[in-house]
């Protein structure tokens, strides 16, 4: 992590769980009944769910145009990267804990 390895993942897993309780919450919200679902067979409803699936990795792994407009990819990335920057030099020099502690 100090190196900068898991800040691509963690932004593209975060933006996936986001993704996944939207598409839950509206697929809840707008529940068609099984007879809708099950019109085409199971065959069907399992390749449409798999489709899915892979067209919200791909929104998460394109992360920085899910959460912008698109045209201003470079910005979303350092926006993103000085967050996470920041948090690890938190994390690194124990900042967090030392706010919380009350032993002093």
């Amino acid at each position: 992590m100090k190196f900068g390895g898991g800040f691509y993942g963690l932004a593209a897993l975060y933006t996936f769980v986001i993704v996944e309780i939207a598409d839950i919450s509206a697929f809840l919200m707008n529940f068609p009944g099984l007879n809708v679902l099950l019109a085409d067979g199971i065959i069907a409803l399992l390749v449409n769910a798999l489709i899915n699936q892979i067209m919200n990795f791909v929104t998460a792994i394109t992360w920085f145009i899910y959460w912008g407009d698109g045209s201003r990819v470079l910005e979303n990335m350092a926006l993103a990267y000085a967050g996470y920057y920041a948090g690890m030099q938190l994390a690194l020099h124990d900042t967090i804990r030392r706010w919380f502690d009350t032993s002093d």
